[in-house]
């Protein structure tokens, strides 16, 4: 699902600080893009990070995530609109989503990105 591969962008930089791209990948989430299950593992762990930034989070305070929509395994995938859902459904306020455009691209793969604005109700 990760339409940009972090860590190995970053392969030189990680090995400089002592860290191996692969294990890194790993644990990232949309890691280890050439398994099947993916975009499963996508939406869990972000389900879990965004309801960890709730509950850290004070209430009455902001929560802005920006998030392209990729395109994997030839489909676009609506990012954004599965974030809202989720945000929704774990208690953020949804106030206003602001799109970039296209003017963005990383490396054929993001066409659109998003910034979402949340309060913690």
């Amino acid at each position: 699902m990760a339409a940009v591969p972090y860590a190995e962008y970053q392969k030189l930089s990680l090995w400089w600080l002592g860290y191996d791209q692969n294990d890194l990948d790993k644990s990232l989430i949309g890691g280890r893009r050439s398994r099947s299950d993916t975009p499963e593992r996508f939406f869990q762990d972000m389900e879990m990070s965004l309801s960890e930034m709730k509950r850290v989070l004070r209430k009455k305070r902001y929560c802005c995530i920006v998030i392209g929509n990729p395109v994997y395994r030839g489909k676009t995938w609506k990012l954004n609109d599965r974030i809202k859902q989720t945000c929704t459904d774990i208690g953020f306020t949804f106030l206003k989503e602001i799109s970039r455009g296209k003017y963005h691209f990383t490396m054929g793969k993001m066409k659109e990105e998003f910034i979402l604005i949340f309060r913690n109700d």
